[in-house]
Parts: structure tokens; C-alpha cells; sequence
């Protein structure tokens, strides 16, 4: 039975004419669990492109939480199906009319260093069965195999499959397959919409049968903009229906579905998210799809697999598009713009039902800080960190960071009457979640270009002030990086433009009324070893989590797969000053083989916690 949790309702109220101080109150109501989702996914990285001068920053995209890489690559068929299997003497690339069970016919050395490479960092791959639509080193001819080539290439992809999914040994270092980059477009697919129908369920039936034990889907749905609008009649969302229709008539059902969008408008995350689910549901605007009312999809995962601040706004209605200067570009790309702009999709994100979204991309191996270097729009590329030797960090990977804080320390997920109703008319979009051990983190960004925004909060009608709660924040924009840490001495807060912070509160007690805590830390938590862990010559999984304790404490050790849910309770009493090892053995609360993948490990005393990363193969 799941426990009943509190729920965070905010209520706009305006304090006075002039000051117009939204006031934003938690209340508590009786609902069902509802998690955090892990939104900590990137595409790409964290080797550059081999004909980059850009740096490896496996160290930087663990410093800010990435759990997980799809494997796109920067345009250089390092991790495609092109740049794997091929055959020699062709006059056009790629070439895939020749024998998938001949060792020769394959080139394994840029995609194993680049999957070793994931596998190094503690990555979850998102194994992807597919190709960018352009190399910079070979010109890509055609897009997707021709008819007379389907056979070896679903052949040879099972075989990519079976490499990586064992990779050194392991029973499995992927939970999540992707089949195919993105549709409906000619930009991956130069064929027919029914070919591509056929070739799909083809290769979806052949990989889900091979490896039942994969979440197999995609491909990322790319027209989702139109989706969110509720243009169900534009010729794009027609194309969407019809191959998911084609899917029903063949009792074909992925796991999940992929969309993607890249846009700047955070609520149509919201609305994306909202009418993707809608569709697959077949219920209100979608309620005509043939499938309405069997529930074929309705267990089917929804995920984001690509996004990304685009360089086009377009209307109210998704048309009329325009095409954005450089200037305004590079504040998206590389200033408090989009770590703002960005933290609001997180936010809109978040209150749909997708399970994991993957952020395009990891670095911009293009670029370095300071001005634009280049007039071309084209040398401007979305991307967590610069291209340049030191893998200098944008505002969006200080932004990732503070998301990655309230995932790993507060896991539960509160809902937000009107909460698209405040983003869109007030600019300023609030998420809050707590980790029922007393604490509450509240996310904020402000994505208004011209005014600083002032808000209250109360919890449960009660004011947050610093004689009820110890009040603490993070700040992330283009001087500040989130790590220093500021105490909130008034009720009232206040956001600049285009700032995002992150609230971190904690109510005190009677004794402690009036007290700052400024307590040396208790708990200290080291990285598990071996880290990633697999199965071993005794046949187990195990690995080994040392942490150490100031004082005597009544302490938790969990473990907690990425979804935020709790799956082995490894310590729960009372422990003495020292240090101690445990061993987790792999397993859950009822003895089975935990599934491979990224887990949270997290010790608490109560008051004081920290969580780690760690990554299970089998």
C-alpha cells in the first residue's frame, strides 16, 4: 500500500496594488505518491568528437549529476549503424548490402572507446539503434537502409545490440533500447511513410523478441510542437497518428514512445508532455484515433528523448516561424537565459508522466566562452559546457546542478494547483518537492527579460520566516554558480530576471526558535567500490559503501533505483561513533536481482543526509 503524502497547492495573491508580491502557499491534501522524476539524461558526450580540441568531461558531468547518455554523436558515426557495420568497395555511404555475420564487415574501434567511456563515468547508456542524419567526415547518400538492404541491417543491429548489451562480460548494461533517431521527416528516413511503418515494427519485433528483457521503443515522434498546440488535423500530427495507428493494426506495442521538441516556450513542455499522453490514450482531443477506448498504449512509457532551446519562435498556433539573431541565441545557448529558460521546461517536465528526458547535448565542441566568435548562426550549438580545453561550465550545467540537488535529496514530488496558470502569466514558474524527513526544497526561475519578481511562501497557511524555518537558497546566473549558500532573513523573496534559485527550508524546532544551526557535519559518505559493479567469479554482485559517523546516531542506509523508488533498506538503527562498510549484495527487499542500471544510495541520520551514484551491470 502506498503512503498518503502531502501535497503543495499555490494560490496567487497579490499583497498590494503596487507591490504585486505573488504569495505562493503549500497546503497539505491526501494524494497518492508521485516521485521526481530523473530528468538527468544528456545526448552525447562525454568524449568530443575525435576531431575536437575540446576536452573529455566525464568529471564535469558527474560533478553535476548526469545519470545517463544517449548515444548521438557529433556528427562522426562514432556510436551509428553506419559507422559499425558497412561494406567495403561501395560507391555510396552508407552501404549495408553485404553479409551482417561477417566479422570483417565491422569497425568497432570509435564505438567501443565511446561506450567504454560511458561505462567509466557510471553512465546508464541510452542505447540508440540508428544515425545522425549528417557525418562531417563521410556525406551520408541516403537516409536509411534501402528495401533490399532491411534484412542485414536488422541482422547486424541485433549484433551491436548483443555487443554493448554484454559488454566485458555483463548481463546487461542498458535497461532502455532506442530504435531509430527521429520521424516523421525525410531528415533520417528518405523513403515512404509505410516503408518506414514496415522497417520499424520489423526491427521492433526482432530486438523485443531477441532481448525480452529490454524497455524497446522509440523512434523520437518529432513534430510534438503541433501535438501541444492541439493540431490534430495539421499534416505533420497525421503522419504521427497514422504510424502509431499502423502500430495498433499490428498488435505491436513499445514500451515506451520518444518525442521530441525544441522550443523556447516552457508551458509547451507542459501541453506536449499533457497531449502525447492524450494521444497514446486515445481520449479528448484524440479521442478519434482507432485505438480509442482499447487501452493499447496506456501502459506504454512516454520519454523525451531529445530537446533542446531551438533557434525559431514561432506563434501562438506553432506557425509562422522566426528565425532568431545570434545574439539572442547566445543568451539561450550560453547565458542565465537558458539556465532560466531551462529550468521552467524541468519544471513543466516534471508535472507530465515521462519517465526520463535527454537534454541536447552534452558539450558544444564549437565553442568557447566569451563573445561570438563566428557571424554564422551555425557556430552556435546548444550544450552544457564550452568546447574548449578546461570544458568550462555554461549557466544551464550550474542550473542542471541545482535540479540534480532536489532529485537526489528530495525524491517526492508535490503537485501545484495552477501551476501552468502562474508560468504563463507571471513569468515566474515554482516546483516543489520534499523528502518526508522534515524538509522542503522549492525551485524557482524567473523568465521575465525586464522585471525582478517578489514572492511569498507559507506552508500550510503559515508564513516561511526565519522564526519558524531555517531558510536557505542557491543561486544560479551569469555570476553565480549555485554553490554558495545563502540564509533568508525576510519573508519576502525577490528573483531577477531570468535567475534561477533553489529554496531549501527546514522547520525548526521549539528549541531551536530564534537558533541558527551551524552544526559541523556528522555524516561523511564515500563513493562505493567497485564502482561500476558487476557480477563476480562467486557468481554475485556486490559492492562495498563505506561511511563514517561524528557522533552516535540512529542512522538509515537505502538504496533507491532512478525513479526515486526505494528498493533495499541496508541499515536502520542505531550506530556508534566510526567508521563501518556494508555490502550491497544487488538485490531487493524480496531477493531478486536488481535490474541493471543507475541506483541512489543515501545514509541518513535523521536530520542530516547525502546520496551517491552508483551503476549496476549484470
Amino acid at each position: 500500500m502506498k503512503t498518503a503524502i502531502k501535497c503543495f497547492s499555490f494560490v496567487l495573491v497579490w499583497t498590494s496594488l503596487f507591490a504585486q508580491t505573488l504569495t505562493v502557499n503549500i497546503s497539505q491534501n491526501v494524494g497518492g505518491d508521485s516521485l521526481v522524476q530523473p530528468l538527468l539524461g544528456v545526448i552525447s558526450g562525454p568524449t568530443p568528437p575525435y576531431n575536437s580540441n575540446a576536452s573529455d568531461i566525464t568529471e564535469e558531468l558527474q560533478d553535476i549529476g548526469i545519470t545517463s547518455i544517449r548515444n548521438n554523436d557529433y556528427y562522426n558515426d562514432a556510436l551509428d549503424m553506419e559507422g559499425m557495420f558497412g561494406c567495403g568497395g561501395c560507391s555510396t555511404y552508407p552501404c549495408w548490402s553485404c553479409d551482417p555475420e561477417d566479422p570483417t564487415n565491422y569497425n568497432w574501434t570509435l564505438s567501443d572507446k565511446l561506450f567504454q567511456s560511458y561505462v567509466d563515468g557510471g553512465f546508464e547508456p541510452f542505447f540508440r539503434i540508428g544515425g545522425e542524419y549528417q557525418c562531417e567526415i563521410r556525406n551520408h547518400d541516403y537516409k536509411g537502409p534501402r528495401d533490399y538492404e532491411e534484412d542485414n541491417y536488422i541482422r547486424a543491429a541485433k549484433k551491436v545490440v548483443d555487443r554493448y548489451l554484454h559488454w566485458n562480460g555483463s548481463q546487461g548494461t542498458f535497461s532502455y533500447l532506442d530504435l531509430w533517431t527521429e520521424y516523421p521527416n525525410s531528415t533520417f528516413w528518405d523513403r515512404s511513410a509505410d516503408e518506414f511503418e514496415v522497417f520499424w515494427g520489423k526491427l521492433y519485433d526482432t530486438l523485443k523478441t531477441a532481448y525480452p528483457e529490454l524497455k524497446v521503443g522509440g523512434p523520437g515522434l518529432l513534430f510534438t510542437l503541433f501535438i501541444a498546440k492541439g493540431q490534430t488535423d495539421n499534416p505533420k500530427v497525421r503522419e504521427t497518428i497514422d504510424f502509431l495507428t499502423y502500430l495498433y493494426e499490428q498488435n505491436i506495442k513499445p514500451d515506451w514512445i520518444g518525442w521530441h521538441l525544441f522550443h523556447l516556450e516552457p508551458a509547451d513542455y507542459y501541453n506536449g508532455g499533457k497531449n502525447m499522453r492524450r494521444l497514446l490514450n486515445g481520449t479528448d482531443l484524440f479521442s478519434f484515433v482507432p485505438w480509442a477506448g482499447a487501452g493499447f498504449f496506456e501502459d506504454t512509457e512516454l520519454i523525451c528523448d531529445a530537446y533542446y532551446l531551438g533557434k525559431i519562435r514561432v506563434d501562438s498556433l506553432g506557425e509562422n516561424p522566426q528565425v532568431l539573431p545570434d545574439a539572442m541565441v547566445n543568451k539561450y545557448f550560453n547565458r542565465r537565459e537558458g539556465s532560466a529558460t531551462l529550468s521552467a521546461v524541468w519544471m513543466n517536465l516534471q508535472m507530465t508522466d515521462i519517465k526520463r528526458a535527454y537534454y541536447y547535448r552534452a558539450n558544444d565542441p564549437e565553442s568557447e566562452p566569451g563573445p561570438i566568435s563566428r557571424d554564422s548562426s551555425d557556430a552556435l550549438f546548444s550544450g552544457l559546457f564550452f568546447g574548449d580545453a578546461n570544458g568550462s561550465y555554461k549557466p544551464v550545467a550550474y542550473a542542471f546542478k541545482l535540479f540534480s540537488r532536489l532529485y537526489n535529496n528530495y525524491p517526492y514530488l508535490l503537485s501545484t494547483d495552477g501551476f501552468s496558470e502562474i508560468g504563463i502569466a507571471d513569468s515566474l514558474w515554482i516546483l516543489a518537492a520534499e523528502n518526508r524527513e522534515g524538509k522542503y526544497a522549492v525551485l524557482v526561475s524567473n523568465v521575465d527579460f525586464d522585471d525582478n519578481l517578489s514572492f511569498r511562501l507559507k506552508i500550510n497557511n503559515e508564513v516561511v520566516d526565519t522564526n519558524r524555518y531555517t531558510i536557505r537558497f542557491r543561486t544560479v546566473n551569469n555570476n553565480e554558480n549555485g554553490e554558495a549558500l545563502h540564509n533568508q532573513y525576510s519573508p519576502n523573496f525577490k528573483i531577477k530576471s531570468m535567475n534561477v534559485m533553489l529554496i531549501e527550508l527546514e522547520k525548526k524546532s521549539v528549541l531551536s526558535v530564534g537558533q541558527e544551526l551551524n552544526e559541523p557535519a556528522v555524516i561523511k559518505l564515500k563513493q562505493n567500490y567497485p564502482n561500476p559493479f558487476s557480477k563476480g567469479a562467486g557468481g554475485n554482485s556486490s559492492t562495498t559503501i563505506e561511511f563514517s559517523l561524528a557522533k552516535t546516531s540512529f542512522v538509515s542506509v537505502k538504496i533507491f533505483n532512478m525513479l526515486g523508488q526505494e528498493i533495499k533498506t541496508l541499515v536502520n538503527s542505531e550506530l556508534s561513533a566510526g567508521t563501518f562498510e556494508i555490502i550491497w549484495d544487488g538485490k531487493d527487499f524480496a531477493g531478486n536481482a536488481a535490474a541493471s542500471g543507475a541506483y541512489i544510495y543515501r545514509i541518513s541520520d535523521g536530520k542530516n543526509f547525502i546520496a551517491k551514484k552508483m551503476l549496476l551491470m549484470r
